[in-house]
């Protein structure tokens, strides 16, 4: 199985059970770390930027 560009590595799973709720996140993570999709919403949305209401980061 082709392997992504994320610090993990899919199985195949010999046994016939199918798949979890959850089968299909990695391949949408893989997308999203391909795509540079946090870097682009960290750069163009002001999330944290008004520490005075809510959590902060750290």
């Amino acid at each position: 199985m082709t392997q992504g560009i994320l610090p993990f590595k899919y199985e195949e799973e010999k046994r016939g059970v199918g798949l979890t709720a959850l089968g299909g996140l990695p391949l949408y993570l893989d997308l999203i770390h391909a795509m540079g999709l946090r870097d682009s919403i960290e750069k163009h949305m002001k999330i944290g930027a008004n520490k005075k209401q809510g959590f902060t980061d750290s």
